[in-house]
């Protein structure tokens, strides 16, 4: 390898004495995927990320309707005060 440092993978030997991975055990690959819980963490924080911001749109939504709603009042209050004008 050159002398360049590479870290080991599947299919790479963890050392240079260490044979070479060539396949992995089905065995022991499916008692893995069985006992693996990181996929279902990980819908779980993807759920809980989509909850969150459906409530933040909600309330931007009802918050931006009500400020809306308070500037146009203000503003038709400020035009009959200076003598008409459109808002």
């Amino acid at each position: 390898m050159n002398g360049s440092r590479s870290f080991p993978g599947p299919f790479m030997p963890a050392s240079p004495d260490a044979p070479a991975k060539e396949h992995i055990m089905p065995a022991s690959w499916s008692r893995q995927f069985v006992t693996d819980e990181g996929g279902a963490t990980a819908i779980e924080y993807a759920l809980l990320g989509a909850l969150i911001a459906v409530v933040i749109t909600g309330a931007v939504s009802v918050v931006g309707t009500e400020v809306h709603t308070l500037y146009q009042r203000v503003c038709t209050t400020v035009s009959s005060v200076m003598g008409g004008g459109a808002c």
